[in-house]
């Protein structure tokens, strides 16, 4: 078997077990072998030996016919049944074996030490001794002796105590089969018991090995059923949920750093237009002494509105990145929303009016609930969106936006006249630094920040954002702030067109 297989959790276990099993078993055969010894022990003391040698003195008739030695092996072997943890041995005053109860033949017996005989009679009273077993290869044993005449031959009835080895009263065949069952058995036992622990590891850490980003592994495939986990199971599924917040981590770095690249390109591409065209303005202005007033007050005209552009790009990528800080909080107080539209609509309307672009705008704001907002964000929010539809919207458009006050919540939409928005790029308005084409070239110096900007605002403030374009043209963009109040029904401010402005202004001034 390889390392490998060694080095399993199972096998170890398992071998654990096999180890503990094999100390129980000796832990088993040594208490056996105490209590076999015990009960031998209280046999060999319980026997009587005088009581002993008169049933040997019975059993042969105590005649002066001579040594019957098959007769009194009969009786010497009768007699050992009646005790089995004793051997009776029947020797003359020399020690020669005379009969037993082993059923050997005598021939086969060693002589009896005659010092162990002779302590019989010079002390009576010490009736256990130790003696050596007169058997081929006999060993020194726990003996008792009675002296006994039989037949007129003086003698002794030598009482040995048999092997108190429990294994050496087994035979090797039998031991060999009781260790195997046992081993096996408990190797059984041991190996549906240990699945339950092993699997689970073994399983756990190739899914550790083979942690994926790509393929996170799911607690809910790989946890069992069971009504109460073990604690291997909801270990097994805490790494799991580690394992899916490892790879959703690694792909936000993944994502994050895609970001990265993409901001970097963004940046340098929108930041080099307005820096080469602003140096190479000032460095004509500056090598070129005979250039007339005129012409230097327009090259330093353009050179500023470069500048200025540039401070735009610069506030939106700050602003941008202000509003995606975590620690981003909005300063919220309540004030009219009329007051966020006209301050808007007095910034861009020199642009829209440049363009021949007619902003229109809703009356009436007054009387609605103040919002619960931040107003330089809302502010803002505004005039990225009117200013998007501003720049997408051809000359002589109609930008148009329209007020609807719902429940808790302020609806504004921001209508354009521009070419519209494909519809594989509705998703895409809101992502950093895009700019579709809507039909036409992208807005001059436009670094794709301000709907970004925008929904970042609204996000900020609990609302939501999104964008429609209709197949004949123009996008809407439609969000949500939150009124300081709710209202009972549903309230709309719609825009009102330049011709009705106009003749409410006329009839103000004949007023």
């Amino acid at each position: 078997m390889s390392a490998s297989v060694f080095g399993t959790i199972r096998v170890r276990l398992l071998a654990v077990v096999l180890l503990v099993c094999v100390v129980m078993l000796s832990m088993v055969l040594w208490s056996m072998q105490r209590s076999h010894e015990h009960a031998h022990w209280e046999l060999f003391e319980a026997y009587d030996p005088g009581f002993a040698a008169l049933l040997l003195g019975q059993g042969l008739g105590n005649s002066a016919a001579g040594i019957d030695v098959a007769r009194a092996d009969a009786t010497l072997q009768q007699m050992g049944g009646l005790n089995p943890a004793v051997d009776l041995y029947w020797v003359d005053q020399k020690g020669t074996v005379l009969a037993s109860s082993t059923g050997l033949p005598v021939s086969r017996f060693g002589v009896v030490s005659r010092d162990v005989l002779a302590t019989t009679v010079s002390r009576p009273d010490h009736r256990a001794l130790i003696g050596v077993d007169p058997k081929p290869n006999g060993r020194a044993k726990p003996v008792a002796i009675e002296p006994v005449e039989i037949g007129g031959v003086r003698g002794y009835l030598y009482i040995v105590l048999k092997d108190l080895s429990l294994l050496g009263s087994i035979s090797w065949v039998d031991l060999a089969w009781l260790v195997g069952c046992w081993v096996a058995l408990t190797a059984l036992a041991s190996h549906f018991a240990l699945r339950g622990i092993s699997d689970p590891l073994t399983r756990l850490a190739r899914h550790v090995e083979s942690l994926d980003a790509a393929a996170p592994m799911s607690p809910a495939t790989h946890v069992s059923g069971r009504s109460a986990p073990t604690e291997i199971a909801r270990l097994e599924q805490g790494v799991a949920g580690l394992a899916t917040r490892i790879a959703q981590q690694v792909q936000a770095l993944r994502a994050a750093d895609d970001e990265r690249r993409v901001l970097f390109a963004g940046i340098s591409h929108d930041l080099r237009t307005p820096i080469s065209s602003l140096s190479g303005y000032l460095e004509t202005v500056a090598s070129r002494d005979h250039l007339g007033d005129e012409e230097r007050k327009r090259l330093c005209a353009i050179s500023l509105d470069e500048t200025k552009l540039l401070l735009r790009l610069l506030d939106d990528l700050m602003d941008l990145a202000r509003l995606e800080s975590p620690e981003m909080k909005t300063d919220r107080e309540p004030f009219p929303l009329a007051e966020a539209v006209t301050a808007v609509q007095r910034r861009l309307e020199t642009a829209a009016t440049a363009k021949g672009i007619v902003l229109l705008v809703p009356t009436g704001l007054d009387a609605s609930p103040p919002l619960d907002a931040d107003p330089v964000m809302v502010e803002r929010l505004l005039g990225n969106v009117i200013q998007n539809g501003i720049e997408h919207s051809p000359p002589g458009g109609v930008v148009r936006l329209d007020v609807k006050l719902v429940g808790a919540w302020a609806e504004v939409q921001v209508t354009d006249t521009g070419p519209g928005i494909a519809a594989d790029q509705i998703g895409l308005v809101f992502e950093r630094f895009f700019r579709g084409d809507r039909g036409t070239q992208p807005a001059k110096g436009g670094m794709g920040l301000g709907l970004a900007i925008a929904k970042r605002i609204v996000e900020l403030h609990g609302g939501e954002i999104r964008a429609r374009s209709p197949p004949g043209g123009g996008a809407t963009f439609r969000f949500t702030l939150p009124l300081v109040s709710s209202v009972s029904e549903s309230i709309s401010f719609p825009a009102e067109s330049p011709m009705n402005t106009t003749r409410r202004e006329h009839d103000r001034g004949i007023a």
